[in-house]
């Protein structure tokens, strides 16, 4: 569980300087404005996130299910994003396609996933 959170952490490390550089480069204002609005998208983004997930998500899939579900909307903005900086690469739409084909079965799967992972939680404790 370490490494995971830490590839967590270390992965979203990379989130806003990406955001910081995607401002910079679609606009002609200063470079204050553009860190302003990088932030203030990354922060509600994080708001809306840390609402709808445990008020929606949760009570309605389940925690498994609403990770998926959570990770599938990661996914599409990453799409997106990549799409928004004129992203021409066919192996990044085929990574990205791939990741979102391995998230849907996984979401399929999810009650099988999260009775697994009980098991292996149970077993350690």
């Amino acid at each position: 569980t370490h490494a995971i959170i830490f590839a967590t952490g270390f992965i979203s490390g990379f989130e806003l300087p990406i955001l910081a550089s995607l401002s910079h480069g679609s606009s002609s204002t200063s470079g204050s404005s553009d860190d302003a609005s990088a932030l203030s998208a990354d922060y509600f983004g994080m708001f809306a996130a840390s609402l709808v997930f445990p008020l929606v998500l949760f009570p309605i899939l389940g925690l498994a299910a609403a990770f998926w579900v959570a990770t599938l909307f990661n996914l599409g903005a990453a799409v997106a994003t990549y799409a928004l900086i004129d992203g021409r690469s066919k192996f990044m739409y085929s990574a990205l396609g791939a990741l979102v084909l391995l998230n849907i079965g996984a979401l399929v799967f999810s009650k099988s996933l999260d009775e697994w992972f009980s098991r292996i939680y149970a077993s350690v404790i």
